[in-house]
This record gives C-alpha cells, structure tokens and sequence, in this order.
C-alpha cells in the first residue's frame, strides 16, 4: 500500500509488501503525516509490486476524515455536553475503518478523483475489460485513522494563534469554473427555497398553516414590545439551530446530502427519457469520403496530411430564432455527432482515402441495435441492418430518427397537458438537418500542436439528400475564411460557401480544392401514420436511438469547449488569458468557500463550532431582552463616534510625557505577536476549520452514488428487459459465470469461472463482462455462432477431475464458430433451471436453418 497526498511530489509512504495473496495483511507501522491545511488529501493505493499496476485507490480529503469524526461524534449516544460545549474536548478516531478501493481513479486527486462518470477514452478499449469502470469497486481495505485538529486557543484562553494556512491556488480548468458556477446555482436555489417557503405560509395552499402564521403575526404585533425587536432575530435563529442539531443527533445530516445527491442524480436520469410516445422512425445514412484534389494550405500553398471527419448536425439548418424551442422538444438533436473520419494516405495534394475509424458514438449505436443478418432470423425485422447498405470498408453508417414537430399554439393546452398529442412527424425532405465534413491537415511540425489545422468544409442539406436518396460527384470544399467552424450554423437557404452540397460538373479538374463524396439515405419501407402498424422492435430500436442521442447531447453540453476549427491566435490568446482566469476561478472560488462556511457553521456541519454559536445566540437574546433595543443602538452609535474622537483629538488633550525610551521590539515579532493574538485571527481560524459544500459532497460522494445506483438499476432493468424482449428478441439471457484461463501460480487448476452476462439471439450465444455493459452498449467479450459443426458438448474427463460434483451438474458447454476459429466455451449457471433453460435455447439455435 502507497500512500501519496496533495503536493507530495515523488514523496510517498510504503507498507511492505505481501506476496501472493488477495488478503494481505500489511500490519504496518503508524504514519503520521502534519496536515499543513485543510485542502489536503491523502491517496491510498494498493499495488501489484510485480506489475507495479495500481489495483485500488481510495482518497481523503482532510476535511472528510473531519466530518466523519464530526458524525460519528454527533451521533453518539455517550456523548457528553463538555464534548460539545469545548471544541479542544476532541474524541478519538483511532478505530478500525473498512475503506473501499475503486478503480480507474488513480489519475490524480480532486475532481479527477470524484468526477469518476466520465468514461474511458476510446484508446482505451482493450483494457475496459480488465480495467473494469470508472468508480467500481476493486476491493476492501481494513486502517486505523486518526485525525487531530489543533484547536488550542481558538476561541479563549493566552495560547498563541497563527492565522490557518490557504489551500493551494488551483490551474486554472474548465471544469472548476463550471464547478463554482453550480455552486452559486445552489446558493441561489436555497434563496428561492426559502421564498418559496415564505409565500407557501402566505399562500393558504394549507389553511391551518396559513391561519396559525396568521394568529402568531397579530399577537406578536399587538402584545410584543418593539422596544426588545432586537431580541426576535437571534431568539428564532438559536429555535432553529436547535431543530437542526435534533436532526443531526438522529442522523438526518448526512442522509440530507445523500438525498441531494441522489435526485440530482434521478433529475438527470429524467432528462434522458422520453416524454412522447410519438414513434420516430429511423433512417440510415452512408458516407463515403473517398478522394480529394487540390488540398492545399492557404497560407503557404504546400500540401500536407489531409483527413476528413464526418459529422451530422440535426439542427444545422434551423433558423436561430427556433432553435432553441427545437431543441428543447427533441433534446435528441442537440449538438452535433461525430460520425467518424478517414485515415490520413499521406503527404499529398490528391489524397485516395480507403480506411476510416468510425467515432465511439457509432460504434456504442452499433452495439445497442443487433445486427441481424449475424442473428440469421429470417422473421425478425432489418434494424441494425439498413437494406441495401454499403459493407465498403472506406464507408462511414450512421442512424438518424426522423424530424418532430408541434401543432399551433391553439392545439395544445397553454399548460402543456396535450403536448405529447401535438407532437407529429416532420417529413424527411423538411429536415433542418446536414452532414458536415471537415477536412484538416495533420500538423507533422509539431507534434505537440494541441489542435489539428483546419482547411475547410463541405456541408450536405438532409433535405436534399431526402429527395435524391444517392448523391456522389466532386463536392468544392468552403474556404476556411467563409466559415470559421465547419460546425456553425449557416442560413436555411441550403447554400454555403458556394456548394452549398452541389456537386461540382464536369470531372473535378478545376484549381479549387474538392473533394469526391458518396451519400445515401435508405429510408424505412412506409411512415407509418399511426402506430399501430409499427413493430416493438422497430419502438424500442427509436427509442434507444432517441436516448442514446439524449445522452450524447447532455455530455456535448458539459463539454461544449472546445478547439476544433479555431485558430492558433485565437488559442495563443487564450493561453495568454490563462493567468488572470486562473485569478478569477480562484477569487470566486475563495467569496463561495466563505459564503458557504458561514452558512454551515449555522446547520451544525461541526456540532462543536455550532455549539458555540448557540451559546454566543443566547446570551446575545438575554442581552437584547433585557436592555431596549434603542439603548444599545444609542450605545454602539456613541461608541463609534467616541472612537474616532479620540483618534482625530485624543493627542491634542493628552498631558503624559515619555519619560523614558521603551525597550526596542523587532518588527518582527511585533508583527508575529499582532498576527497570533486578536479577534480577526481567532475568527477566521473558526471559519476556516468548518467545510464548504463541496467539502460535505465529496464526504457523502460515494455513499450518494451508491443509493443513486441502486435507484438507476431499477430503471436499468426495465429497460433492459424490453430491449431484450422486444429489440433482441432473445430466447435466454442471464447471468453466468465463464471458465477463463488465469495466471496464479497460487490456484491448484489453471483456470477460474469470471462472471459473465450472456444471452442467445438468433444462432448465435453472445456475452459481455455485465449487465452494465450490455446496458451501455460495450463491445462483447464474445460470441460463438452455431452454424456448421456446432451445439451442446460434454465435459472431458480432464475436465470432470478438475470440476467439484456441484460444478458438474450445473456446467453447460457449447461449441461452435468463433470470431476467428472454432470455439468451445464452458459456463456455470447459477441453479438447474438456469442451466435447463439454457440447454433449450442452445438446441433450439444450432438445431434451426443453419448457415455456413
């Protein structure tokens, strides 16, 4: 186990290291580590010591060990008064805590640590199976923590106060300032909140509510003695915190911000589904970048590296005007999506392009529609494969759904109750829609260039496609100055740049820079007017498409800066900015720490500090009961303008002398003594020991996604069990668990049995790692097609010796043709029925039309 934290370096702390075991049991020796501020965190890793590969990490923030003393102190039921009245009574920590250990979380600390939903990047693909996802967890882990804040002198007593050291200044990132912007998002809804809560009690909406307001208001102001006002705000503030410390006494606090978590987390699930039953048919586009002329760099007139990408964009085309509404009733077409982009043929003026790398986005499509004419089901409909559809391997395929739209105004209710009934489909022919293909220049002279250079574009209305159904010829490429982005939105006219998606006449041999494109769009057989003659899978294949877009569409809008299409001044400017943006994220970020530290010390985040404040509430409302309000106002007035009396005239009217020279102090420790001794010091180390919100979140992150999970399973299942039912139309699924060869030199056999999530679709038996990632549309471990020599097999006699007698009888082996050869698999069900059911749909596969 290595031990690592905030500004370490190459510094770390080590336990030794246990051989060939899953259980190691360190027994190491007290690590005491001096925490120089708040902000720092400490990262936990257990490490493979022969592949030096990082099994699980878990993370510490300083302010999170804090607060799960702070709980467990809260809801102890020894807990002694002098233990929340002192904040130097401090309990002990120092017990054994179960940790978990998570993968794919060792990138660094802070948001790279808990902002875990962001998934691998593509290059990544072949370790997604080992590496497992982002966040899971890999194990468990057994320490002993204990933290001690020093809080000697913080509020009494002649022990010296330093002032507690900043945390250190963040980089300026995209993903902070979006941060502090969410914070102030909060800020501001708890505001409303509370407005809203006020005219709640005005509002009658509760009658008895509203009446006993109602009551309480006329006797206070017809009994009450304005002289003592002053004594109310304090009085109602001290009821208040001590209805909060009886809910963090029951444990309702960290469960507040686990249920905060958890339905941002189902809100955001709420997006992402549809809110119309209007079945949207789908659409297969085919693009070919296939060759270029003239492609040459405006600067210099020198040839380079082309490549081309592939993007459609659903709302190209829309007026700006209408974007917006359009959006918001198909959040499917928001963004554009990246089909995929050629691989560059070299250094030339002319390239010949013959190989393409689809985009993650289509390849997570494919996944989710099977590909029939792998199923071999005769009856079943063509959806993941578009009749008539190129297998050129130099062909980029895309799934579109088709337009909506709403009726008038007038049709619908001004609530929006008969919304989903105004919904209708928009002919393809009236799409906003167009394929966008970029062409850029590989950047050989600096390999380093964080943006490729951009040349130009070629954009394709859908709506001419629509009409066409095959478009292909020379297509001019817009200069790089007409359109600054090949994404921008250009007018409906359908023109751009000149092409405009018209083909150049003649044979291309003009000086201008061209490109020879092939486009198809193979639309469904008949738009059906209602939906009663559409197919479940045909629903649930639209269905998927639309959320899936939804989703792509959410992370485009978290990620929506970027640097494709712009130039290098624009981005050396940029950079030149970087200093005082990374002041300006730092300055807002330091303004909502304090804001919200203020605010928690009021809500007993630290029951010690909160404490404090209700003894400080209480003598402030006997203070203010029993001296009028406008005597201590008359009071604090003179004092202020005595105050600056005696600065202004105070040397004038003194008579003392200086009879001798005092002993001279070094500026020094004068300054030093100024600095550790006075209310400022005192009251800012208090504010600075309490946690913000992002503090109490990361505390509470794991536990919150853990429920959130669990919430997200349940929808997760139910659409898995249609897209099963309905679009994969399959005779088994289940869980199961597969023989996999192993390399432990600790097993006795050379193999162990990995869970798996199978099912079998057609003739073919097909599995991933999980439910998961069938869910998310991952890439299979594999498949087995039973075409041929193929079907149930037995169990060898190696294999029955090294099986025990309950694996035996619940083994089911199948064989047959492989991605590459013949293949023979073995998988343990979990009970009889399991396995009799799988039997079944295996001889019901193989036993089928069979194709070679």
């Amino acid at each position: 186990a290595r031990i690592t934290w905030t500004g370490s370096g190459a510094e770390s702390r080590r336990t030794r290291t246990v051989f060939q075991t899953a259980r190691p049991l360190f027994d190491s020796e007290v690590m005491v580590f001096d925490i120089p501020h708040y902000g720092t965190e400490y990262r936990v890793e257990v490490i493979d010591a022969n592949t030096d590969h990082v099994v699980g990490t878990a993370l510490f923030p300083a302010q999170s060990l804090l607060q799960w003393q702070r709980d467990e102190m809260s809801t102890s039921s020894s807990l002694p008064l002098r233990s929340v009245l002192d904040i130097r009574a401090q309990r002990e920590m120092h017990k054994k805590k179960v940790i978990e250990l998570r993968k794919g979380v060792k990138s660094g600390f802070g948001l790279d640590y808990f902002n875990t939903a962001k998934k691998k990047d593509d290059a990544s693909k072949a370790d997604a199976t080992d590496e497992g996802r982002a966040g899971e967890i890999s194990g468990w882990m057994e320490c002993d923590i204990e933290l001690l804040e020093n809080t000697k002198g913080l509020i009494c007593g002649n022990e010296t106060q330093k002032i507690a050291p900043n945390t250190t200044p963040d980089d300026f990132r995209i993903d902070l300032v979006q941060l502090h912007i969410a914070r102030i998002g909060a800020l501001i809804a708890d505001i409303k909140k509370l407005v809203g809560a006020y005219l709640y009690m005005l509002s009658w909406e509760d009658p008895v509510l509203t009446a006993l307001s109602l009551i309480a208001f006329v006797w206070m102001s017809l009994r009450f003695n304005m002289e003592y006002i002053g004594s109310l705000p304090p009085s109602m503030l001290a009821l208040y915190m001590t209805y909060l410390w009886k809910k963090r006494r029951a444990g309702q606090f960290a469960s507040r911000w686990v249920k905060t978590e958890r339905d941002a987390r189902a809100e955001a699930e709420k997006k992402l589904t549809i809110n119309h039953s209007t079945h949207r048919p789908i659409g297969f586009l085919d693009v070919s970048v296939m060759r270029g002329k003239n492609l040459r760099s405006y600067e210099l007139g020198l040839p380079g590296a082309a490549y081309a990408s592939v993007f459609w964009d659903a709302l190209h085309f829309a007026p700006e005007a209408e974007r917006e509404m359009m959006a918001e009733l198909d959040p499917a077409a928001k963004g554009s999506r990246e089909i995929g982009s050629t691989i560059a043929a070299g250094i030339t003026s002319n390239p010949e392009w013959k190989a393409v790398i689809e985009s993650a986005e289509s390849e997570r499509l494919k996944q989710l529609i099977p590909a029939e004419e792998d199923a071999v089901d005769e009856s079943a409909d063509h959806l993941g494969d578009a009749d008539g559809a190129s297998n050129d391997p130099s062909s980029l395929q895309f799934p579109i759904l088709q337009p909506i739209a709403t009726q008038d105004a007038s049709a619908s209710d001004k609530d929006g109750r008969n919304k989903e009934n105004a919904i209708h489909l928009v002919p393809w022919e009236s799409s906003p829609g167009a394929i966008v293909i970029q062409i850029c220049f590989q950047d050989a002279l600096n390999k380093f260039a964080l943006i490729d250079p951009y040349f130009g574009d070629v954009t394709i209305p859908l709506e001419r496609l629509a009409k066409k159904k095959e478009i292909e010829g020379w297509f001019p490429v817009n200069d790089i100055s007409a359109n600054a982005n090949g994404l921008d939105r250009v007018s409906s006219s359908g023109t751009l740049g000149g092409g405009g998606g018209t083909p150049v006449k003649g044979k291309g041999h003009g000086v201008e820079p061209q490109v020879y494109l092939k486009l198809k769009l193979t639309l469904p057989g008949a738009s059906p007017a209602a939906n009663n003659d559409t197919s479940d899978a045909e629903k649930e294949a639209s269905v998927i498409i639309a959320e899936e877009m939804m989703r792509l569409g959410a992370m485009a809008e978290g990620e929506n800066i970027g640097l494709i299409g712009t130039g290098l001044n624009t981005f050396n400017t940029v950079r030149g900015l970087n200093s005082q943006l990374q002041g300006i994220q730092n300055t807002l970020g330091g303004v909502l720490d304090t804001v919200e530290r203020v605010r928690n010390v009021f809500n007993f985040a630290s029951p010690n500090r909160s404490s404090i404040i209700v003894v400080c509430l209480l003598a402030l409302w006997l203070i203010l009961a029993i001296i009028p309000t406008r005597v201590i106002l008359l009071i604090g007035g003179l004092a202020q303008y005595a105050a600056t009396f005696y600065s202004a005239f105070g040397k004038k009217f003194s008579k003392r002398k200086e009879t001798s020279r005092p002993a001279p102090v070094s500026r020094s420790s004068s300054v030093e003594a100024k600095s550790d001794s006075g209310v400022a010091t005192r009251l800012t180390n208090f504010i600075a020991g309490l946690p913000t919100d992002e503090d109490l979140r990361r505390a509470y992150f794991w536990e919150a996604r853990r429920e959130g999970e669990e919430a997200r399973e349940e929808l997760a299942l139910k659409k898995r069990m249609l897209r099963l039912n309905r679009l994969w139309r399959a005779q088994w699924f289940g869980t199961v668990e597969l023989k996999e060869m192993t390399s432990s030199k600790e097993a006795d056999r050379q193999w162990d049995w990995e869970p798996v999530f199978g099912l079998v679709h057609g003739h073919r038996f097909i599995w991933w790692r999980s439910e998961k990632h069938f869910d998310d549309g991952e890439p299979p471990l594999g498949q087995i097609f039973f075409a041929g020599h193929s079907g149930l097999g037995g169990l060898s006699p190696v294999e029955m010796r090294e099986l025990s007698r309950e694996e035996a009888l619940l083994v089911v082996t199948m064989f047959g043709r492989g991605v590459d050869e013949q293949q023979k698999i073995s998988l343990l069900c979990p009970n009889t029925k399991a396995k009799d059911s799988l039997e079944d749909a295996v001889i019901g596969a193989s036993m089928g039309s069979k194709v070679d």
